[in-house]
């Protein structure tokens, strides 16, 4: 082995036939291995190093560096605001640093401290500070409140994992693994059929196009499933979930939750806790589930007629509400007939639904299905 140690000015440096070890010392150094896996170590002062075997490792050391690395070899920036690039392993170290990945397998990027940027690599992780990660397979911010970015892969499943922080996360137009644990963070899905959930604490999650599987998990969280067939889950805390598009099937789980079907035919399950449950526009089926529910009905198309209308599956007369007040004047008439009166509802034991007539011409405009034998004026919010 040869020991190569600069003069303190800035020079070029290579190494011999042998394995190296190859120090610039001070002055702004151009380090490069050449025959065998050397070790470059840039010293004080802004410093370059190239690593072109595999096996080989340079170090940075002091001042803002500029390191490239192959494939096999590890590249550490150490102190400095350094650039690292190429499809090697690649660590930042201290500092605001710049990491470039090409993505092969094995390329790893890791900031390490500092508001760190980094694109592309097989995989990323931001490590401690306020890092930008964009572009690899699977991306990692860290702790700190990071930004991930994800880009279509033609092949693979792109995956981000926010850490500790609050974190912002935006999918790619595939079907991405999106997953935080700790922080407020606001996550884009974005197209495709997605696996996004947040953690702890309170979280924003949009689903966006395709039929997505959105967890909240801990925290009060806002969900917003977007267009798809949507599976959606508030978690723990007190949640609201907009279904949006779609035939969703939405469920509250734990705590005082609001849930919202949107358009087409949803499932609604409120789980425990006193929900809110509206289902929208389409064939909807609401479970309140433990509590005192409310179920909202902001029009009449909305509850439709007949075989196309709505379902209350576990409705609990004088614990849960039916909330017509959308609706304007009504009263309740128990089961008397219609008696052509604007504004009646009554309740059909035969074919168990409250049935609504708005205009008063005897007839029904609206029915909600009903599994119970027993409902009464108080169980309404007119």
């Amino acid at each position: 082995m040869a020991l190569i140690i600069g003069d303190g000015f800035a020079n070029i440096y290579g190494g011999t036939a042998l394995k190296d070890e190859i120090y610039g010392a001070g002055g702004n150094d151009i380090l490069i291995n050449t025959a065998k896996a050397d070790k470059l170590f840039g010293g004080d002062d802004d410093d370059t190093l190239i690593l072109n075997i595999a096996g080989a490792i340079g170090h940075g050391d002091a001042g803002q560096d500029n390191l490239t690395a192959v494939s096999g070899s590890i590249a550490y920036g150490d102190d400095g605001a350094d650039t690292l690039s190429g499809a090697g392993l690649l660590y930042g170290g201290a500092d605001n640093d710049l990491l470039v990945g090409t993505g092969d397998l094995g390329n790893t990027l890791d900031g390490g401290l500092g508001r760190d940027v980094m694109f592309g690599g097989y995989f990323s992780y931001g490590g401690l500070g306020d890092d930008v990660v964009t572009g690899a397979l699977q991306n990692f911010g860290g702790d700190g409140n990071d930004v991930l970015t994800l880009i279509d892969m033609p092949t693979f499943r792109v995956s981000a994992y926010g850490g500790a922080g609050d974190d912002t996360i935006f999918g790619s137009d595939k079907g991405d693994f999106i997953a935080d644990t700790s922080g407020a963070n606001l996550i884009y899905a974005n197209g495709g059929n997605d696996t996004a959930s947040g953690g702890s604490d309170a979280d924003t999650i949009y689903g966006g196009a395709g039929s997505d599987h959105v967890y909240g998990y801990g925290g009060d969280d806002s969900l917003d499933l977007g267009s798809g067939d949507d599976k959606g889950h508030g978690g723990n805390g007190d949640d609201v979930i907009y279904g949006g598009d779609g035939n969703d099937r939405i469920t509250g789980d734990a705590g005082n939750d609001r849930l919202y079907g949107g358009a087409d035919a949803d499932s609604l399950i409120g789980g425990q806790g006193d929900d809110v449950l509206e289902g929208g526009a389409g064939v909807d089926r609401l479970t309140g589930g433990g509590g005192n529910d409310v179920f909202v009905f902001a029009s009449v198309s909305d509850i439709g007629l007949g075989a196309a209308s709505d379902q209350i599956t576990d409705f609990t007369s004088g614990t849960d509400k039916i909330d017509l007040s959308a609706l304007g004047a009504l009263h309740f008439i128990d089961m008397a007939v219609f008696g052509h009166v604007a504004g009646e509802v009554r309740f059909d034991l035969v074919s168990q639904t409250v049935q609504i007539d708005v205009d008063g011409n005897g007839v029904a405009d609206a029915e909600i299905q009903l599994a119970t034998g027993v409902i009464a004026a108080g169980d309404f919010n007119f």
